[in-house]
Parts: structure tokens; C-alpha cells; sequence
């Protein structure tokens, strides 16, 4: 968190609701570098599916639902 707070993507501030713990609060600074991330994230997206038919595709994003609730449901997301 120091090091977000010196690159100047977050600020740190008192909690108002608990003066014992301090929030994080994302600068302009940081809300760009996080736009950048995202457009990224979505180019490799698109040139990793490239080809794929939408079946494919949504059938894909099923089954990563399936695995994530099944993670959720286990302690410490370990498979018996």
C-alpha cells in the first residue's frame, strides 16, 4: 500500500468510521492506470478468443462458474 501511496495511484487516509484503521482512496492517478489495465486485459482478451465461436465461448464462461462456486463452497477453496 506504501508503495501505491508513493506512485501516487492511492491516497490514505482516517477511517471516519473506525479511527482505528485507515482507507485507501484511489487517486485520478490511480483510476487511469486502472483504465489502462482494463483496456489491456481486454485486447488480450479479444486476441486469445479470436476464432472461437460464441458457443465456445459461453460455454467456457459456464464452466468457470461452475469451478468458482465449487471453490466457494469448500473451506480454503481446497477440493476433497
Amino acid at each position: 500500500m506504501a508503495r501505491l501511496e508513493e506512485l501516487g495511484l492511492v491516497n490514505r487516509r482516517v477511517s471516519t468510521a473506525d479511527r482505528r484503521t485507515r482507507e485507501a482512496i484511489i487517486t485520478r492517478k490511480g483510476k487511469a492506470a486502472t483504465d489502462a489495465v482494463d483496456v489491456a486485459r481486454e485486447e488480450i482478451a479479444l486476441t486469445l478468443f479470436m476464432g472461437w465461436s460464441h458457443r465456445d465461448f459461453d460455454e467456457l464462461v459456464r464452466l468457470m462458474r461452475m469451478l468458482a462456486r465449487r471453490l466457494n463452497e469448500t473451506p480454503g477453496g481446497q477440493v476433497e
